[in-house]
């Protein structure tokens, strides 16, 4: 690896080596990188443990996705810039987990169930339509947030073929709900023009 003037590589030497594969680049990435993202991290949370697997994700997904950085000097940047999203989802996560999770003080039997709306039928409905690969890439990515390689994990898929089932998710259900809301708003005229 070249060296600037005998000392360290640059960041940018860093990186080009490690997108041509090179072990020792990749560990001295996560050497240089780990403590200032963990410590970062930590003080945006407040939790070490949290800072701590949020730390590991980040840096596996980087270097999973190393081949897609362009501009090896501005690799920090593009770290903290994905640390920052994947902290971002986890908290999400977190409040949605926080407003699904009924107080134990409170009787179930108080609650009255929630009636389903006509919009919610439509989105089942749709998302019944899907291949069940697409479907799964879609409820994963779009309504538990995982990321795409988690997900590609769980569901025993390579990253690119999740990809490509999200993708078509999207634009099936996107088209299907433009379709069926066009449907909805020509009924809603016929009927408001027979009143």
């Amino acid at each position: 690896m070249a060296d600037r003037g005998g000392g360290e590589p640059s960041v940018a030497d860093l990186v080009v080596h490690a997108q041509a594969g090179s072990v020792e680049a990749r560990d001295r990435l996560i050497e240089r990188y780990y403590q200032p993202l963990h410590a970062f991290l930590r003080r945006q949370t407040g939790d070490p443990a949290l800072a701590d697997d949020l730390a590991h994700d980040t840096l596996l997904y980087v270097l999973a996705h190393l081949d897609t950085v362009e501009e090896p000097a501005h690799f920090r940047a593009w770290l903290f810039r994905i640390a920052v999203t994947r902290m971002l989802m986890e908290q999400r996560r977190q409040r949605r987990e926080r407003e699904r999770t009924v107080p134990l003080d409170v009787g179930t039997t108080d609650i009255p169930a929630p009636a389903p709306s006509p919009l919610d039928e439509l989105v089942r409905h749709l998302l019944a339509e899907l291949t069940p690969a697409q479907r799964e890439a879609l409820e994963g990515r779009g309504l538990r947030g995982e990321a795409v390689p988690a997900l590609a994990r769980r569901v025993g898929r390579s990253v690119a073929a999740v990809r490509k089932n999200l993708t078509r998710a999207k634009e099936r259900f996107a088209m299907r709900y433009a379709e069926e809301r066009k449907r909805q708003r020509e009924k809603d005229d016929e009927d408001d023009g027979d009143a």
